[in-house]
């Protein structure tokens, strides 16, 4: 293919003009697939983290005001995940956070493995926060396909860290999925 486009494009006279066409159909055709292609690729990615409860559920479980420390997690959420990508300077959670929560599943499957996971104190409390948003941005199905892969161990830390921050009262926010993948329950009362 590549000698019948240089013959046309060094003006070869004894061409005919369809011939010509043709090359312009092919290349437009190529360049169409390869825009195509990227376009289901970009649209299942973003697809795969889409919650389209997100900024409801955002609002709920992190008010912009509020007396308790859920309104400070906010204002940090904010300030680090709606801007452009964090500088090298940011700790490797917070990286890893800002790159999962645009859905990516390398970051996601690094920050769930992260050592704060197990820290007790403010680390520890903010890893569980931090993951409880992660699940509220990527969605039940998504995030529990991603959990799925991970071991034991970390499944149990996701649900340590989630269980008793979801709102189950009468299955108000239930996110089955996820809740299957591992044992710990909180001490909430709930119906399932």
């Amino acid at each position: 293919m590549r000698q019948t486009l240089r013959r046309a494009e060094s003006g070869a006279a004894n061409q005919p003009r369809g011939f010509y066409q043709k090359v312009v159909r092919a290349r437009t055709f190529r360049v169409i697939a390869i825009l195509g292609f990227t376009l289901i690729l970009v649209e299942r990615l973003v697809a795969g983290c889409s919650n389209d409860q997100f900024e409801k559920l955002y609002d709920l479980y992190f008010p912009k005001r509020s007396s308790y420390a859920d309104s400070q997690y906010r204002s940090y959420f904010d300030s680090i995940l709606f801007g452009a990508p964090l500088p090298r300077s940011y700790r490797k959670r917070d990286r890893c956070l800002y790159h999962a929560f645009r859905c990516d599943p390398a970051a996601l499957h690094d920050f769930l493995r992260d050592s704060d996971r197990n820290a007790t104190g403010e680390f520890g409390e903010f890893w569980a926060q931090e993951c409880l948003l992660l699940l509220l941005r990527w969605g039940d199905d998504p995030f529990a396909s991603h959990l799925a892969q991970e071991d034991r161990a970390t499944r149990e830390a996701v649900g340590a860290a989630v269980d008793g921050r979801i709102n189950w009262g009468w299955n108000k926010h239930p996110f089955p999925q996820t809740r299957a993948l591992y044992t710990y329950r909180s001490h909430q009362t709930h119906r399932e």
